[in-house]
Formats: C-alpha cells, sequence, structure tokens
C-alpha cells in the first residue's frame, strides 16, 4: 500500500467512532487513491461523486481550447447542468 492510501484508510477509520457508520456518498476529488481507501475501509456501499469545484477547475483549463467565448460559457453550463442532474435509477 502507498503512504497516501494508508493515511486516507486512517482518516476514514477515524471516521467511523460507531460502527454502524457507512456512508452512501463520498464527496471529493477524483483521485483513485480517495476511491480505494474509502473502499478498504468502508466497502462498497456508497456512491463516489467528483466535487464540482475540481471538475470546474480542470474543466476551465481546458475550455480555453474553443475560441469562441459563447460556445466556451455553453460547454461550461452544460457540464455543471450535467454534474447536478438527479440521477435517473
Amino acid at each position: 500500500q502507498s503512504e497516501p492510501t494508508e493515511d486516507l484508510e486512517f482518516i476514514f477509520t477515524s471516521m467511523r467512532v460507531d460502527s454502524s457508520f457507512e456512508p452512501r456518498v463520498l464527496v471529493a476529488d477524483c483521485a483513485d487513491v480517495i476511491s480505494v481507501a474509502a473502499q478498504n475501509v468502508f466497502g462498497h456501499g456508497f456512491k463516489r461523486m467528483c466535487c464540482l469545484t475540481h471538475v470546474i477547475r480542470n474543466v476551465d483549463k481546458r475550455l480555453n481550447l474553443i475560441k469562441e467565448a459563447e460556445t466556451r460559457q455553453d460547454v461550461r453550463k452544460g457540464i455543471i447542468a450535467l454534474q447536478l442532474a438527479k440521477p435517473r435509477i
């Protein structure tokens, strides 16, 4: 195991003061190490969501490839709408 995974596992384990604590959703940046550590501690019974701030920060870096400002804004708004959309299950 890598150190970051062990560190995150320690943090997640310390959140389990009550052994019945089972998160339904984990919101964080999109680093795989966070998902791995959470799964090691909590199992697979939660949904993993990327933090909207991190998503938009990464999208903004790439939107500069689109020359038209209006198109850039439309793409950005569309991505935010997708991120906030209620899933159909």
